[in-house]
């Protein structure tokens, strides 16, 4: 243990014999801020820093005029305004509008138009609103009615409504059933039903939906979807989700495809749906997406 001390003593001893440092030999001594010289004053109000170039407007040339541009401004750069930049307006961009971003137009965001959106078009949209609603009529091995979808864009209120018939799929096809999966909770019970629906004769039930590239043509049918009700959705035996509204969800993984049965309800989703008899209802509240 006597190692240590003897070591700090050599050292100690050393440097007592190393020739009295001064403030600014060596490099970067004059703006380290510490008093190399130990006589009390640091950095440029040394004495030994007087012709270092940090400090050469601390040793009398502190009235040196700045170089004219030729304006009549205080900054570095031959425009009228007192800003850095080269234009003459008194932002600090590099256009020549009043505006903080360095495009040509009199907004505030970084794109070429002059509304206040991210986008490069001329409007002022940021996406577009959208909903889901259905209302069927449920039997023992039928599902039967309709479900409309509504889009309607934030720019300038444009709405349209979509609508397809919702009919149970028709097991006499050839094939199989495309949703192989029995609608349950994750506890394993049973949906209070569960149906595989196909999306038939869709069209335009109100406003322009072109407007929105949907065309009657292209969306009159739509596929297939798996649609559910449970009262009680649960799971290690809790309830989680009551009214759940129960939809079908396919996925692909290293080529298998596989289904799950998922419940959607107002508390977390936001998805209204009830069953009263035989008449299904559900809502799902617009959400904001975009189209374009």
């Amino acid at each position: 243990m006597r190692t240590p001390t003897l070591l700090a003593l050599v050292a100690l001893t050393t440097a007592g014999c190393l020739p009295r440092e001064l403030e600014g030999d060596e490099a970067g001594e004059c703006m380290d801020q510490i008093d190399n010289d130990q006589d009390g004053i640091t950095d440029c109000a040394d004495p030994g820093c007087d012709n270092a170039s940090p400090c050469v407007r601390t040793a009398g040339l502190e009235d040196v005029p700045t170089p004219t541009e030729g304006d009549a401004d205080t900054d570095a750069d031959a425009d009228s305004d007192a800003d850095a930049d080269s234009d003459s307006d008194s932002d600090a961009d590099s256009d020549s509008d009043a505006d903080s971003d360095s495009d040509a137009d009199s907004d505030s965001d970084a794109d070429s138009d002059s509304d206040a959106d991210s986008d490069s078009d001329a409007d002022t949209d940021t996406g577009i609103l959208w909903g889901v609603a259905g209302d069927a009529t449920v039997r023992a091995t039928t599902y039967e009615g309709t479900e409309s979808w509504t889009f309607e864009a934030l720019a300038d209120g444009r709405v349209c409504e979509f609508t397809w018939d919702m009919v149970d799929w028709d097991h006499s096809e050839p094939g199989f059933d495309p949703i192989w999966a029995s609608c349950t909770d994750f506890d394993g019970n049973a949906c209070d039903f569960g149906f595989t629906v196909t999306m038939k004769q869709g069209r335009t039930s109100s406003g322009d939906c072109a407007s929105f590239g949907i065309y009657d043509a292209d969306w009159e049918d739509y596929g297939y979807v798996g649609y559910g009700y449970m009262e009680d959705w649960r799971y290690n035996g809790w309830t989680y989700y009551s009214n759940a509204l129960m939809y079908y969800v396919t996925y692909d993984y290293y080529g298998y495809t596989f289904g799950v049965w998922y419940p959607f309800d107002d508390t977390y989703w936001g998805v209204q749906s009830s069953l009263t008899v035989n008449s299904f209802e559900y809502e799902w509240p617009e959400a904001l997406i975009t189209l374009y």
